[in-house]
């Protein structure tokens, strides 16, 4: 097991884009829609949560976010999500150059769950996501869609306990054994029983949750983390007018997200610099190098494409 938590940072290509519907949005900032993706996980020794921006990235194979830990049953779901399963069929016109109703139909032969409200992948132009290190916030809009104007959610079944504070904080906490999780919903929610896991679900379009996540080494008990949980700061006083949330996590770093605007941690906007492709204590890569170095305790292996071989540096 890796000993302590590090930060990882990826840039990916989106998938092609064949051509745009008139007033369709890939993301709510405009801008991140012809941008390269960018995926950030903070690795724990117990737990790893990791997100892109949101927005429209791939219609079907699509994880915005998730949270996943270890479990002492591995052959059951230890992951944690919520997400719109945005399934319209302008959802496809962008990837596929077919109409929209043919493409929806000719998706729905290979992925019968694509169409489902109950389906667990799937990205949605009506999400946006901002996170740092454990903690994340995810927020909705969703406009006039004619499908599933709701935010759904998955966890397991094989929980210790979870626990809603309905009356004072509205914290949702969740107790895996070694790992806590707890969830700030922004609009009303339920949370159902299915047969193989829990189900979130609200209808309210305009949505969001923040999630904050620690391992037992580092929290103490379950009822130390709802402690501290419970006293940080939720500021959404701007929620109904803008989708602005202001939030203080227990470590004491300041959180401000827009949707579709502002996001900064302590008055400072966190991102990957443009010319990297790997940023990691385990893998770094610059962009156009053809470099990629794969960190180790005993040294470097380099991996250089141009001069095709592979390399150790001590």
């Amino acid at each position: 097991r890796r000993a302590k938590p590090f930060e990882s940072w990826e840039r990916k290509r989106t998938a092609r884009i064949y051509r745009n519907a008139r007033n369709f949005t890939l993301h709510p900032d405009p801008a991140r829609a012809t941008e390269d993706v960018v995926r950030y996980t903070y690795m724990d020794p117990l737990y790893a949560i990791g997100s892109i921006p949101g927005g429209l990235v791939q219609p079907r194979e699509q994880h915005s976010w998730d949270v996943t830990w270890i479990s002492d049953h591995p052959e059951e779901p230890a992951t944690f999500f919520l997400m719109h399963p945005y399934s319209d069929p302008e959802a496809l016109r962008p990837f596929m150059p077919h109409s929209a109703d043919l493409a929806l139909r000719n998706t729905g032969l290979h992925d019968p769950y694509f169409g489902t409200v109950t389906k667990i992948v799937g990205g949605s132009p009506f999400e946006d996501v901002f996170q740092y290190k454990n903690t994340l916030i995810a927020l909705y809009d969703i406009g006039e869609i004619s499908r599933f104007p709701v935010i759904t959610g998955f966890m397991p079944l094989d929980l210790q306990s979870l626990d809603i504070d309905s009356t004072e904080t509205q914290w949702i906490t969740i107790n895996t054994g070694d790992v806590y999780i707890g969830m700030y919903p922004l609009a009303p929610c339920r949370i159902i029983d299915g047969s193989i896991g829990r189900h979130y679900f609200s209808s309210h379009k305009r949505n969001g949750v923040i999630i904050h996540v620690a391992g037992r080494n580092v929290a103490g008990s379950y009822e130390q983390f709802r402690k501290r949980l419970r006293g940080t700061v939720v500021d959404t006083s701007r929620f109904a007018a803008d989708l602005h949330v202001r939030y203080t996590t227990p470590d004491g770093d300041k959180l401000v997200f827009t949707y579709g605007g502002e996001r900064s941690v302590n008055d400072r906007t966190p991102s990957m610099q443009d010319e990297l492709l790997f940023d990691s204590p385990l893998l770094h890569s610059r962009r156009g190098s053809g470099i990629l170095t794969l960190r180790g305790r005993s040294g470097d292996v380099v991996l250089d494409m141009k001069a095709r071989e592979i390399r150790e540096e001590t």
